[in-house]
């Protein structure tokens, strides 16, 4: 057993001091002193020189891989020291989604690229590069949505002319729909665009006399409790569902505030 653990340590230190002959010195990744590509960087579009793109060529000099700065991926509040790149990989009609280091971008790329395995006789390898991006890469960013608000005079009156529709000089801006499960005591609703993005989750209690209610907004995935008080002003109502009143608390809190 002794000798058994034994050899599975010397079988670890192995691998360790396998992946660290791995460097990137001279604007090159090497791997035991063998160069095996270059780096070449460039400012990224729109970053005012802060971030760079990056491509990576073998030692032919023919391209291999792009590494473009991706600014869709959202911020993550619990990690600010890293990027996400989107990699291209030439000629195979291949790409990926993966995380570098703020910090030495290029060396972070580098060992990324390197410790993959994917650069194999100046080519990229196809099965190398499956395993690579499975193994490696993240998530694509969600893909924007263009959020577009009907264009229209805002100091005109809100109309509620037919149920789960809110308009606005005869112009529909919106619609509502109930969206509460069966049985449920909380009311939910989705106020939406005519386009039918949803703009917003909104839940209730107590009907019409709900004196506060949570929204979600979509735009910006906020959640907050917002005040409904049954003040109303500047709408007029002629026919709609059983949560009618709230419902136009809450459309005029949204008109307001440049969700609707």
């Amino acid at each position: 057993m002794k000798k058994y653990i034994l050899l599975m340590i010397l079988a670890l230190q192995v691998i360790v001091l396998q992946a660290q002959k791995a460097s990137y010195k001279n604007d090159q990744r090497l791997i035991d002193d063998q160069p095996i590509a270059s780096i070449k960087s460039m400012d990224s579009k729109g970053t005012m020189g802060m971030v760079n793109d990056f491509e990576i060529y073998n030692m032919q000099n023919q391209l291999l891989i792009v590494a473009a700065y991706d600014s869709d991926y959202p911020e993550n509040k619990n990690d600010n020291m890293s990027y996400h790149y989107k990699l291209s990989f030439v000629g195979l009609d291949k790409d990926g989604y993966f995380k570098l280091s703020k910090l030495g971008t290029a060396k972070s790329l580098a060992k990324l690229i390197g410790n993959g395995g994917i650069i194999k006789n100046d080519v990229l390898d196809n099965d190398a590069l499956f395993t690579f991006i499975a193994k490696n890469g993240k998530a694509a960013p969600a893909a924007k949505v263009e959020y577009i608000m009907v264009q229209r005079d805002r100091s005109w009156p809100l109309d509620f002319r037919e149920p789960g529709t809110i308009e606005e000089q005869s112009k529909l801006i919106g619609n509502y729909s109930d969206a509460a499960p069966n049985g449920s005591n909380v009311d939910y609703y989705d106020f939406s665009l005519p386009s039918g993005l949803i703009v917003a989750k909104v839940n209730f209690k107590e009907g019409n006399d709900s004196q506060i209610c949570e929204i979600t907004t979509m735009k910006d995935n906020l959640k907050r409790a917002v005040p409904t008080p049954s003040k109303e002003r500047n709408v007029k109502v002629l026919m709609g569902d059983r949560n009618l009143e709230v419902i136009k608390r809450i459309t005029k809190w949204l008109v307001d505030n440049r969700y609707l």
